[in-house]
């Protein structure tokens, strides 16, 4: 019965990427009006499961507001990055992609110690490396490709290092998140996306990388 209840899960998980999943990433690439409409939806929805996550934390009148914020900034800085490049929010969302896989590829290959067991026991110090190299090293080839001069070294290691910070960044958000699903003792922030929980639950670590992303655009 688990297996059976793990294959459907899968599958649900599956399907829901494959429908989902290019429509939203062509959207973003639309850009203009499609993706502002997009980044709406999502914003409200947001908001929408962060009002019920926070709703069952005490104090409310400390986490709600602080939550709403904090979703309020993140969402502000990705629709932002147009403004830069029409591309940079579908590189941040590979940069996240990269990250994610970077993190799982390390922790269960070199494994080691916990980083946080209380709120996300899978995390390890060695799942974290990968997820800061990962979208470093597709931070840099977006740089190559894109014909930064191969003289102007500095530019490659401010690139390296936002890169890293993204990594960062995004780990944190993904923290930030089961530490708010945790004290409200929720397993997913909602029931949206079929499979994988809430909006919340797949931007977690997106979120916090676009203040990131953003500075690193604005210093570009």
């Amino acid at each position: 019965m688990a297996n059976f209840r793990y294959s459907k899960k899968l599958l649900q998980r599956v399907l829901t990427a494959l429908v989902i999943g290019p429509v939203c990433l062509y959207l973003i690439y639309l850009g203009g009006v499609p993706f502002y409409a997009l980044m709406g939806f999502f914003l409200v929805v947001s908001l929408f499961e962060a009002f019920h996550i926070t709703n069952r934390i005490q104090p409310r009148t400390l986490y709600m507001p602080l939550t709403f914020i904090y979703i309020l900034f993140c969402f502000a800085c990705y629709a932002l990055l147009p403004n830069f490049s029409p591309l940079y929010p579908l590189l941040l969302i590979l940069m996240i992609i990269a990250s994610d896989i970077g993190a799982y590829a390390f922790g269960k290959t070199i494994g080691g110690p916990k980083m946080w067991v209380a709120v996300s026991p899978n995390k390890t110090w060695a799942g974290l490396a990968g997820a800061c190299i990962s979208p470093m090293i597709v931070y840099l080839i977006w740089a190559y490709v894109n014909n930064y001069s191969d003289e102007d070294v500095m530019r490659y290691v401010e690139v390296a290092v936002f890169g890293i910070l993204i990594g960062l960044a995004g780990q944190a958000g993904d923290l930030l998140m089961s530490f708010l699903k945790r004290k409200a003792g929720v397993k997913d922030s909602g029931t949206i996306l079929p499979g994988h929980g809430g909006v919340l639950d797949r931007i977690d670590a997106l979120m916090l990388g676009a203040p990131v992303f953003l500075l690193s655009s604005i210093m570009a």
